[in-house]
């Protein structure tokens, strides 16, 4: 069974791309769904791809808090995060650890760089905006900018190096990172951290092996969506299994009752349904 939607019916939801949001008076009751989206678009579902985001975005917070605050609460059910509520910065921070050639290589920068773009509304496209109408436009002062650029390299730059340890294949190329303001006026790191969803690595253990395919079935996010067979989307889904496995250095264990009725019985034991 896969979850494709959820109906909590608590709070106020957002329905995203992939995770369906309940927002209560401080917190957030995030779930990740088995949705799947490229070129801005729902396209179906793959197995268990909620529950293995989930997981690898606590991994990823709990390894990172030492760099920088984040929103997690507690993860009272493998495809639901709670996490605080606070007021996002209106920016997808984009880092690039890669850059493509010519002949379509992906060759190393010296150095990460940062190149941030506008969150868009659903859809609509992110565009990419300079340093400048960033400060001009008072989305971040000066200062801010720039202990913005500090926190995400280093998010970055340790997110390469424990994913080079797991082999090659692992290494981020690029990656995207959501921010807020914290109440204290430091940053929080929001959203999710290093996963296939918001990440390019070396070998496709990514969403790129799904867009190479729409690529070649003609589909680029206009017309009509092809149908996803089922190799497809075992090949998808043993990809994000592969990077979780790897990355965390744990075995993925699929909850056996892969239902919404799972996730409410968790979050009535956690007091967030009656």
């Amino acid at each position: 069974m896969k979850i494709e939607k959820t109906d909590l019916g608590i709070g106020e939801k957002h329905e995203g791309k992939v995770r369906d949001s309940y927002f209560l008076e401080d917190e957030i009751v995030m779930i990740s769904t088995d949705r799947i989206s490229a070129f801005d678009v729902v396209l179906g579902t793959i197995p268990y791809k909620g529950q293995i985001l989930n997981q690898l975005s606590a991994f990823w917070f709990e390894q990172t808090k030492n760099i920088v605050q984040n929103h997690l609460i507690s993860v009272p059910d493998p495809n639901v995060s709670v996490v605080r509520k606070y007021n996002p910065i209106p920016l997808e921070i984009i880092i690039r650890g890669h850059v493509r050639d010519s002949k379509g290589n992906w060759n190393e920068l010296a150095e990460p760089i940062m190149t941030p773009s506008t969150k868009a509304e659903r859809g609509f496209h992110d565009k990419p905006i300079s340093r400048e109408e960033i400060i001009d436009g008072k989305i971040l002062t000066n200062t801010e900018y720039k202990n913005v650029e500090y926190i995400v390299l280093q998010l970055f730059n340790f997110g390469k190096n424990l994913t080079r340890k797991r082999g090659k294949q692992f290494i981020l190329m690029d990656t995207k990172y959501e921010l807020a303001q914290g109440r204290d006026g430091k940053l929080v790191l929001i959203d999710e951290i290093h996963t296939p969803d918001s990440s390019r690595t070396i070998g496709q253990y990514d969403k790129e092996f799904l867009r190479a395919w729409l690529k070649e079935k003609g589909y680029s996010g206009e017309g009509k969506i092809p149908f996803i067979p089922g190799n497809i989307e075992a090949e998808v889904a043993f990809r994000y299994i592969e990077f979780y496995e790897a990355v965390t250095g744990k075995k993925f264990v699929p909850e056996k009752d892969n239902s919404e009725n799972r996730i409410k019985t968790n979050l009535r034991k956690a007091g967030y349904l009656k």
